[in-house]
């Protein structure tokens, strides 16, 4: 039945990937780790290899590529960062050593990602000047592609201009897309090349899919209003701007730092009160540096938020939605054993999914700390929190 293995480096990622196929009824499940969950058309592994070594990332994701092929799987997708952070040379190797070829497109037109020349522009300005340059843990030093590749791994590239054939000759095909459109072209004559591993992020995914043939027929998840409590570690300037709008608009909000150090009551009362609660481990530049100060590292401060996330599912009815790669995977780590299914998108990047924990289901919304526009977190509360005049 597996027709798909997605091979993603972070749980965002691996997510709105997912969502891609879920949404157009095609039986999807997400797990961690490299070996792919039985019973799907579309198997998503969260590798976490973003983080790793190269030499690490690469055994990880030849593993997690062993174990597709040995269930049957057909095609093979590299689910990369849209900002093309992390170890993308070492798992374009690792997937090149299937058949010699990988067909990249890193664009995601629709949230401002593109590749023009070779070179790679996040809203116009080239990757490494923009806020992935900027990144705390995985900075983007080079714009062209082939450059970010090589970093990473010995690769044989070539650059694919958007309207050119696809030759024969083995090697990662690097492709210039602006538009969904030459996306979907780029889908369709790689098929039609007889590629069989692909790489990019949900954009190319999205466009990739209808020309899968993947069997569909499964009903969309829907979810009642209930309280939700949103747990923030993006510290991207995108997240920081969601956030600044959630509180102007009276949105319960508590700073991580404060309840690690005073009475955590508060925000059990806002999330039973209000039926919404924003948890963050920064609002603004002094909360960074006041975290540093304290010797908070991105770990520490993911984990404790996982934490966090964890005793409001224990304590109270409320779903999550939690924002950031790194976050996300701490919160699934304190909570154990979970089950998560993508169900669809809210809105570009903005993954709605279902939570099964203890036999017991609850919403779980996602989003990599650099999507979505600043109402990103009020309009999920519009969704699904009860009624608020607030809002």
């Amino acid at each position: 039945m597996l027709t798909l293995a997605v091979l993603a480096d972070d749980l965002t990622g691996a997510l709105d990937t997912g969502v891609q196929f879920a949404s157009a009824g095609v039986k999807t499940a997400v797990t961690v780790g490299p070996v792919p969950p039985d019973g799907c058309a579309v198997a998503v592994c969260d590798l976490e290899t973003r983080h790793m070594a190269p030499e690490e990332a690469f055994s990880r994701t030849r593993e997690a590529v062993r174990q597709a092929l040995s269930r049957g799987a057909r095609y093979l997708y590299g689910k990369t960062d849209s900002g093309l952070r992390g170890n993308l040379g070492a798992a374009l190797a690792a997937l090149r050593e299937v058949d010699g070829r990988v067909f990249f497109a890193p664009s995601y037109p629709e949230n401002g990602r593109v590749t023009t020349g070779g070179v790679h522009l996040i809203d116009g300005v080239p990757v490494s000047r923009s806020l992935f340059g900027r990144d705390a843990r995985n900075p983007v030093r080079h714009d062209r592609v082939a450059d970010i590749l090589r970093e990473t791994a010995a690769l044989p590239i070539r650059e694919l201009r958007t309207g050119a054939s696809v030759p024969g000759e083995t090697g990662v095909y690097v492709a210039d897309a602006e538009t969904d459109g030459e996306l979907s072209d780029h889908a369709r004559h790689a098929l039609d090349a007889g590629f069989s591993c692909f790489a990019g992020c949900a954009g190319f995914a999205k466009q990739l899919a209808p020309f899968l043939h993947l069997p569909s027929g499964t009903a969309r998840r829907t979810f009642a209003r209930a309280p939700l409590l949103v747990v923030c570690g993006s510290v991207s300037p995108v997240s920081l701007a969601q956030l600044a709008a959630a509180r102007r608009a009276g949105i319960p909000a508590f700073l991580l730092r404060g309840l690690e150090c005073g009475e955590v009551s508060p925000l059990w009362n806002a999330l039973r009160e209000t039926g919404c609660a924003v948890l963050a481990s920064a609002f603004e530049a002094d909360d960074l540096s006041a975290n540093d100060a304290a010797g908070w590292t991105a770990e520490t401060v993911a984990a404790r938020l996982g934490a966090f996330a964890r005793r409001a599912v224990e304590k109270t009815s409320c779903g999550l939605f939690v924002i950031g790669g790194d976050t996300l995977m701490a919160a699934i780590r304190a909570l154990g054993t979970c089950a998560l299914l993508p169900a669809f998108e809210m809105s570009s990047g903005v993954v709605a999914c279902t939570l099964t924990w203890r036999g017991e289901e609850r919403l779980l919304v996602t989003k990599s700390g650099s999507f979505g526009g600043e109402e990103a977190i009020l309009s999920v509360f519009k969704m699904y929190v009860p009624e608020q005049p607030s809002l």
